[in-house]
């Protein structure tokens, strides 16, 4: 079986199973499991994969580009920002995060929002500008390029002297038992 062909299938089994173990492979397409292991380290360098202990995952959507990640699962992201919307009152205070879905609650904002809205996402500012009642407080900090947000000690700190009424967060995953999570310690 040609290289070309052989990955095709590991791709095509990740695909069906969510997951691929490199002993299963191995046997399936009658290869050595290093054969298996190199295809996998070069399939997850490609970005086509996860390469994890003893297999590979698919890769996840939250490890894609912020533009990527403007196109996933985008009228979701529209339904959550027009939910969150509603939840926003005339004069408050409120923390928005950056991320996709934050901006599109940037984007919905009422024209005539009376607000104050600190953000550390540069989008965010940007879209934030638009608005005539607003007061926009930018975060400072270290440019994080996946989520274009700032981070650092300046961002901790920045946002540990912050108060605010309402806080909108992007994350990149929800589980019941352990909660909140993103793909970066920094942006953690």
């Amino acid at each position: 079986m040609l290289t070309a062909e052989r990955r095709r299938s590991i791709m095509q089994a990740l695909q069906r199973d969510g997951k691929v173990l490199a002993s299963e492979l191995s046997k399936a397409l009658n290869v050595s499991e290093d054969t298996i292991r190199r295809d996998l380290r070069e399939l997850s360098v490609s970005g086509l994969l996860q390469r994890v202990h003893g297999g590979a995952l698919p890769r996840s959507p939250a490890a894609a580009s912020f533009t990527a990640r403007q196109q996933q699962a985008a009228g979701a992201k529209v339904a959550i920002a027009q939910a969150a919307v509603q939840l926003i009152r005339q004069g408050q205070v409120i923390i928005l995060d950056g991320g996709t879905t934050p901006l599109q609650v940037a984007q919905r904002l009422p024209q005539d929002l009376r607000a104050t809205v600190i953000t550390h996402s540069p989008p965010n500012g940007q879209e934030l500008a638009e608005y005539g009642a607003i007061e926009g407080v930018a975060i400072a900090g270290q440019l994080f390029r996946h989520s274009v947000v700032t981070v650092g000690a300046k961002a901790v700190e920045a946002f540990r002297n912050s108060r605010a009424d309402c806080c909108c967060l992007g994350v990149s995953g929800l589980h019941p038992g352990s909660g909140l999570s993103t793909v970066d310690i920094k942006e953690c």
